[in-house]
């Protein structure tokens, strides 16, 4: 059974790729072969399964579109970039003298020659099992949409890339000035702030519970409200009340740690 993934994915406005690529992706947009979700999802698993026998993605351009006042956003997959960020991730993950023995030095030689040639960032983020907090702190409560499905209910959060990197730097700028000892909760915000940076102001970014939304019974998952709990720790602290900002945050921790704990047993 493939590990269930949510998504965080940025979609750029067509005019915003070099011009080699937009007029490939014109092309590819011309056939008709932008990808819906439940497509894209399937094919990543097929990826996943490709990567574990051969290190590659083996797998042509594709890409998820949408459509924001009648102009094309792209969000590309990029199968072989995220293969290669995913293999460093792994190999520095990994204690110093099982690193070899895992990931061999060759093969993290040709990942690393793969992300400075591509000099981009992934339009994607995948998270295995849970959606990390921080996500939510790009995005606003409202911006929460709740699709209740016959194949499956599921949760996205849709915005405005300027807004939700106005957001995180909002939020980084209160940790740094508030929380002492914060510097690890702040290198993880500010890593996601820096991707944010990679792409176009004028792109979406879209939150997706995906598959992790089946590993929450569907009676909880309309009731999430993870974001509106990460805002009012925000509020709080921005109130100096550090006691209500531990509470919020700790409901949200403790809500993602029981869906964990539910997956694990059933």
């Amino acid at each position: 059974m493939p590990v269930p993934l949510a998504y965080l994915r940025v979609f750029e406005p067509l005019a915003a790729f070099p011009e080699a690529e937009r007029l490939r992706w014109t092309a590819y947009l011309d056939r008709e072969a932008g990808l819906g979700r439940r497509t894209a999802i399937a094919l990543e698993q097929r990826v996943a399964q490709t990567r574990l026998l051969t290190g590659r993605a083996g797998s042509r351009d594709a890409a998820l579109v949408r459509r924001v006042n009648d102009q094309p956003y792209l969000c590309p997959l990029d199968l072989e970039l995220r293969t290669a960020v995913a293999l460093l991730t792994f190999r520095q993950a990994l204690p110093l003298e099982a690193i070899d023995a895992f990931v061999e030095p060759a093969a993290a030689a040709r990942a690393v020659d793969e992300i400075a040639a591509a000099e981009r960032a992934p339009h994607i983020r995948e998270s295995a099992w849970a959606v990390p907090l921080e996500w939510f702190l790009l995005f606003e409560p409202e911006e929460r949409r709740f699709h209740d499905h016959p194949a499956g209910a599921r949760i996205t959060y849709l915005t405005r890339l300027a807004s939700a990197s106005d957001r995180m730097e909002a939020v980084i700028e209160l940790v740094e000035a508030v929380i002492e000892d914060g510097e690890e909760l702040s290198a993880v915000l500010e890593g996601l702030a820096d991707w944010l940076g990679h792409f176009d102001p004028a792109s979406v970014i879209e939150l997706d519970y995906a598959e992790v939304a089946r590993l929450v019974p569907p009676g909880l998952l309309e009731e999430d409200r993870t974001c509106s709990d990460l805002w009012q720790a925000v509020a709080h602290l921005e109130e100096d009340d550090f006691l209500g900002a531990t509470a919020y945050y700790a409901a949200a921790r403790a809500r993602w740690s029981e869906f964990e704990a539910r997956s694990a047993t059933s």
